[in-house]
């Protein structure tokens, strides 16, 4: 009984401890727009206040409220990030047993804004649809599209989530399975971030996020699946469109391309070229001094970091009806990314009164060329009215990724006699690989309701 009674104490003690610790570091708070009406499904993320780094993330409920716990002390962000919704970013806090967990109370979202010239609106879609086991974003029609990739959707998904290697989480789960008009991509990581950068938003009609996915799909995409599906011509004879964009962010880049369309009898052809030139900058100063009850050891560190990605891209297909129940069609994407960037570094360690105090001065470059071919054959059967269909997919992918890399370091001592000395280290990491794929499944459907698929691969 003795043991019992030490036992049942020792489980209470444990649980009272976990839920301090989860107390003493939650994080809660509330989304509302400028109407003060709350906003739902929006991402919600705790990051590094050094590096912007993921830690964790969630999703507001329908009453624009959320609840995180960091899982580890330190120094931190917290993003808000909603589609149709500027960023809001919050100043850097600590978290700690000592510092207690904090509330946001309400945080208030700006609209992302567009000027235009005329509006007439007669019909508006809701931006996000919650069915029974999916979320559906829709793009087409709105401001999600003006100026954006389909990375940038995406990324703004509700309970969707992009760590600094590109690699996307819906709901907390790693090992997404990405899908364009239902067909998987073969890409992950940085190469899959590449080709979506390079499609743009116009092209995108909706977005799917199934985060139960049934046996149909395959096993890696358990975690999740998004897919993504474009835009398809629906009038007859030839129509086009073009586009063009600019941005600005401390450095000067473009965006532009145009679709081409043509449908005539059984045949529905389409093809489109993307060209966009992103530039990026990123400056960081960093300032830390150490103090062990003796002479203070400063750190000092100034960053500067400037890229830019170039990335044509072309897209086309096309199909033929048999009749209303059979269709067959073949599509082909084509991605050329060129992406080169600077670091420059400097870095003053070492005590202030110390002749042994060090400067660094670093400059790496990192130069990346990626060309991504995918080519895919497909046949899709209606078998009768109740819904049993036949599908068959086949499908090649071809991808080169050359990343080459130069790290120079100098290091100059301050007060010292002595002379600097450099380091020089130079990487090439090339990637070739090619997928080759078929699939079938067959649904047969058992009622209204009720249908059996099984398929092959």
């Amino acid at each position: 009984m003795k043991n019992a009674v030490k036992f049942l104490l020792l489980v209470f003690a444990s649980l009272s401890f976990k839920s301090f610790a989860q107390d003493s570091t939650s994080l809660s708070g509330t989304v509302l727009d400028q109407e003060h009406a709350a906003v739902p499904f929006v991402n919600v993320t705790l990051v590094k206040a050094a590096d912007t780094a993921l830690i964790v993330g969630t999703v507001t409920d329908v009453n624009g409220g959320f609840k995180l716990n960091a899982p580890q002390p330190g120094f931190f962000r917290l993003q808000v990030m909603g589609l149709g919704y500027m960023q809001w970013t919050s100043a850097a806090f600590e978290v700690s047993a000592e510092a207690g967990g904090r509330d946001f109370g309400a945080i208030v979202l700006a609209p992302s804004t567009q000027l235009l010239k005329e509006v007439k609106v007669q019909a508006m879609k809701p931006t996000v649809v919650q069915l029974a086991d999916r979320t559906v974003v829709n793009v087409e029609g709105t401001a999600l599209a003006a100026g954006n990739t389909a990375f940038d959707v995406l990324a703004r998904a509700p309970g969707v989530f992009v760590d600094q290697d590109g690699s996307i989480q819906l709901n907390g789960k790693a090992g997404v399975q990405i899908m364009l008009d239902g067909k998987r991509v073969y890409l992950t990581g940085k190469e899959l971030q590449t080709v979506l950068q390079s499609m743009p938003a116009e092209q995108v009609r909706t977005l799917e996020l199934i985060s139960n996915p049934s046996a149909r799909f395959d096993a890696e995409g358990t975690a999740g699946v998004i897919n993504l599906t474009l835009k398809k011509n629906q009038q007859a004879g030839l129509n086009g469109s073009v586009y063009a964009g600019a941005q600005y962010n401390g450095r000067a880049g473009y965006s532009g391309g145009g679709t081409l369309n043509v449908k005539h009898g059984a045949w529905n052809s389409f093809g489109s070229l993307d060209m966009a030139q992103r530039p990026n900058l990123h400056t960081i100063a960093a300032n830390r001094t150490f103090d062990a009850s003796g002479p203070g050891v400063q750190f000092r560190q100034d960053s500067r970091q400037t890229g830019t990605r170039k990335t044509p891209s072309l897209r086309v297909g096309t199909d033929y009806d048999f009749n209303a129940k059979h269709n067959v069609g073949v599509t082909a994407n084509v991605v050329l990314a060129d992406e080169s960037n600077v670091f420059r570094t400097e870095t003053l360690l070492g005590a202030d009164a110390d002749t042994s105090r060090q400067q660094v001065e670093a400059r790496n470059t990192l130069n990346n060329r990626l060309t991504s071919g995918t080519f895919n054959l497909h046949y899709l059967g209606k078998l009768d009215t109740l819904g049993t269909t036949l599908s068959a997919d086949a499908d090649y992918v071809t991808l080169t990724d050359d990343t080459r890399s130069t790290f120079l370091n100098r290091y100059l001592p301050v007060n010292a006699v002595e002379e600097g000395r450099t380091q020089t280290l130079a990487s090439d990491n090339p990637v070739n690989y090619d997928i080759y794929a078929a699939k079938m499944d067959y649904t047969k459907a058992l009622g209204a309701i009720l249908s059996l698929s099984w398929g092959a691969k």
